[in-house]
């Protein structure tokens, strides 16, 4: 498996893929006698077989006696079940449903006798496994994790700092169904997967755990508390409520020097209350180096008082985030609309680079049209300074590289496209 691990990852893959399909038959035999130790180097195979022509994936995996494969890995004492969950994935998700789903019942049968064996020791690589083959065993996922839940109640409550690492991307995708590009409500099965994990997160020990993370925790809580405020928003704003500021302060003392390193942990202060975000400023005041969109909103007094006396910087943009900068400038606004003038006018040239970078996903919402609104509502001649000053040839050029936008949002896009062109005395 080592030689096959390297012909699939090596730089003449193609060459190697071509070696394997001339020795297919044993290729075959050998998968059908897979083990914990071979799975992974055959869910590369798979893999980069899909990539280099799906035909021959689609005849190798029709070769495969999957079912066989399953009732193997049950047979073996100590199964690797992260290097299992792989190469079902790999071998037969890429199939499509049609091809695949005849393999629903034996997989929910594995999905059972693994769950069977699950402990607070090896519920992360269950969890792995559950990712993986979700595909064939979603319709029931809400079985399976109310069979399984007392151990995630139990290594919640007894390794919440590790707990929390549970809950990524895959997780919140593959177990409970969350759609983290678009607004649609996981299904019913997978939204009761997904509330019962929420219910048993014990509120008391993460919010100790918030309170004395450091900065490589930030991206696992801030997953963790997006997650729990997604099915039970009290929850969430209680955990917040519960943090000792002062302690997090302390641990995070030296991030303030990283824009968005602090505001992984920021901004989940201020979207649960933000009055605690509003205090958790003012404890570390003497630390901010840039106020951030989201700060800025929390506290547009304290951000132009800062400005003004330590010039501090304020940051209106953050990764085309239109809906913070929107929120950020209508609060400068209205906190002080003559400062608001004078920011607008110093910063004519970063307004109109930002705009001259925007693609069509940039306008999946109005903010970005939004905004040049509010800014035109208060200073005419920045705002056509700003017009003026966009790279027409550069937002032609970029505006369709990016992909991903949903079949749903794209009608609003192309409808937000002959907005910008006309502001901009573009064709469309």
């Amino acid at each position: 498996m080592y030689l096959l691990d390297k012909i699939t990852i090596s730089d003449k893959k193609e060459k190697g893929i071509k070696i394997i399909l001339d020795n297919k038959d044993r290729i075959v035999d050998l998968t059908n006698n897979a083990d914990s130790v071979s799975a992974s180097g055959f869910s590369e195979l798979f893999n980069s077989m899909y990539n280099y022509d799906h035909k021959q994936y689609y005849n190798l995996s029709r070769r495969i006696l999957w079912s066989s494969l399953m009732k193997r890995m049950m047979k073996e004492q100590a199964p690797n079940y992260y290097t299992w969950g792989k190469l079902f994935n790999r071998g037969l998700s890429l199939r499509g449903k049609r091809q695949y789903c005849s393999y629903s019942e034996d997989m929910y049968k594995v999905a059972k006798w693994v769950i069977s064996k699950a402990t607070v020791y090896n519920i992360e690589e269950i969890t792995l496994f559950l990712c993986s083959v979700s595909f064939l065993i979603y319709v029931r996922m809400d079985i399976l994790i109310s069979e399984i839940i007392p151990v995630y109640e139990r290594f919640f409550d007894s390794n919440t700092e590790r707990a929390i690492y549970l809950i990524n991307f895959d997780f919140m995708t593959y177990i409970c169904g969350m759609n983290l590009f678009d607004n649609r409500k996981p299904l019913v099965q997978l939204e009761k997967s997904a509330k019962m994990i929420a219910n048993i997160i014990p509120s008391t020990k993460l919010a100790a755990v918030i309170s004395n993370s450091c900065a490589h925790d930030w991206i696992a809580i801030r997953d963790t508390l997006f997650f729990i405020s997604y099915f039970d928003s009290e929850k969430f704003i209680s955990i917040i409520k519960q943090i000792d500021l002062n302690q997090l302060s302390e641990m995070a003392k030296n991030s303030w020097n990283r824009s968005y390193e602090i505001s992984l942990i920021f901004d989940c202060l201020a979207f649960a209350d933000t009055s605690v975000a509003k205090e958790f400023l003012a404890l570390n005041e003497d630390r901010i180096i840039v106020f951030d969109p989201v700060m800025i909103t929390v506290d547009p007094k304290s951000a132009i008082r800062l400005n003004k006396e330590k010039n501090v910087k304020i940051q209106l943009f953050t990764d085309h985030r239109w809906h913070d900068s929107l929120l950020a400038f209508k609060a400068l606004r209205k906190s002080d609309k003559e400062f608001s003038v004078r920011y607008l006018k110093s910063n004519i040239t970063q307004f109109s680079e930002v705009y001259s970078n925007v693609s069509a996903y940039d306008f999946t919402g109005r903010e970005a049209l939004d905004l040049l609104k509010e800014i035109e509502k208060i200073d005419r001649e920045s705002y056509f300074k700003i017009i003026s000053g966009i790279d027409r040839d550069k937002v032609l050029n970029r505006w369709d590289q990016f992909s991903g936008i949903s079949p749903r949002k794209k009608q609003w896009v192309k409808k937000r496209k002959k907005e910008f062109f006309d502001i901009l005395g573009l064709q469309v």
